[in-house]
């Protein structure tokens, strides 16, 4: 069993590795019965999974309608990786609909999510399914 200080320490290292928050972390390594080589599998694991999600090509076609602030500090649960990409900024969660140009070529109509700060501008879209037409 890993002492306190390999805790922390770990803890410390794979906060910024994965850009995770480091009191939900630590909760999670502890609650992992300190199993060190299940814990590193499963970040892995996550890892793979946020960038299979993020590797999702589209481009928008046109303006964005209905967009709509659905989170705004607090409320923004990514506020603190948002910072570390980023920058700090009042970060707020939207959302809209738009046209969008898929891998195929097929445009579609689809709903938007996406992070958006004042002098940052309009960061991490991510495209809803099912399509709206």
């Amino acid at each position: 069993m890993p002492s306190e200080k390999n805790i922390n320490f770990l803890t410390l290292v794979l906060s910024n590795i994965f850009l995770l928050d480091i009191k939900i972390l630590r909760l999670w390594i502890l609650q992992q019965n300190n199993n060190i080589k299940s814990v590193i599998f499963q970040l892995e694991i996550y890892c793979y999974f946020c960038q299979a999600s993020e590797s999702m090509d589209f481009e928008i076609v046109g303006e964005i309608t209905d967009a709509e602030t659905f989170a705004i500090g607090l409320g923004v649960r990514d506020r603190k990786r948002l910072w570390k990409l980023y920058g700090k900024g009042r970060w707020r969660k939207r959302k809209g609909v738009a046209k969008v140009r898929l891998p195929s070529g097929r445009i579609r109509l689809a709903e938007l999510h996406w992070y958006e700060a004042h002098g940052i501008g309009k960061r991490e879209f991510k495209l809803k399914l099912p399509f709206l037409d």
